[in-house]
C-alpha cells in the first residue's frame, strides 16, 4: 500500500515528512495539483465543490469501481478555499509497488466525509517510481479545474494515461521539456 502525505503552503499545518531511505527498496512521485476555489457547481442540482479527496491505487484494474473514502492511502478531503490553490502530494511505494502502474483519483465533494463525490478524474502512470530516486509530475491545471461537470465516473471515460517519459526527475528539469526519456529510457535507469 503507498504512503501518501500532503504539504501546501496553504495548509501549513498539515505538513508530513516522507523522505528516501538510504538502501531501501522506495520511491517518491511528488504530485502537484492545482484545485479550484469552493463553491464551483458542476453539476446542476447537486452543491457546491467544498472538498477535495485525493487517493492513490497500485496497478487499478477497474476504474468504475468506487475506492471509498477511507482509504489509507487517501489525502484529504482538502479543504478548498476562496480562490484556486496548488497542492503537492508525496506518493511513496516500496518494494514491488515501484515498478506497477500507478492510479490517482481526484474526488470533487460537497461536503467534508465526501461521501457521494459529484465528479471525479482518473490519472493511471505507466511508472511513476524508480528505486531511490524522487520523481514528480505536474498535472495539467485544465484537467483539474475544468470541465469537472463531465466526470470520469460517470462519462464511461477512461483514465488520462501518463507516460513514463512524462514523469519527471533524475535530471535538472528546466533543461528537458517534457520528455524525460533518452531513446525510450527513462533517465532515472541510465
Amino acid at each position: 500500500m503507498y504512503k501518501v502525505s500532503l504539504a501546501t503552503a496553504s495548509l501549513c499545518s498539515l505538513i508530513f515528512a516522507s523522505c528516501l531511505v538510504p538502501h531501501a527498496r522506495n520511491a517518491i512521485l511528488e504530485l502537484h495539483i492545482d484545485l479550484p476555489a469552493t463553491g464551483m457547481q458542476p453539476v446542476v442540482g447537486r452543491g457546491p465543490i467544498t472538498h477535495v479527496l485525493v487517493q492513490a491505487e497500485s496497478n487499478p484494474r477497474d476504474w468504475s469501481v468506487s475506492l471509498g473514502t477511507d482509504m489509507l492511502n487517501s489525502i484529504g478531503p482538502v479543504t478548498l478555499i476562496s480562490s484556486s490553490q496548488s497542492i503537492s502530494i508525496d506518493v511513496e511505494a516500496n518494494g514491488d509497488e515501484i515498478e506497477r502502474p500507478l492510479g490517482v483519483r481526484v474526488l470533487y465533494c460537497t461536503s467534508s466525509d465526501c461521501g457521494t463525490p459529484i465528479s471525479e478524474r482518473w490519472l493511471q502512470f505507466d511508472r511513476a517510481f524508480y528505486e531511490g530516486e524522487r520523481t514528480r509530475y505536474f498535472v495539467d491545471p485544465s484537467v483539474t479545474t475544468q470541465g469537472l461537470e463531465m466526470s470520469d465516473n460517470r462519462t464511461g471515460g477512461e483514465p488520462r494515461e501518463v507516460g513514463a517519459c512524462q514523469v519527471g526527475g533524475c535530471i535538472l528539469e528546466t533543461s528537458f521539456g517534457n520528455d524525460y526519456c533518452i531513446g525510450g529510457a527513462h533517465r532515472c535507469t541510465l
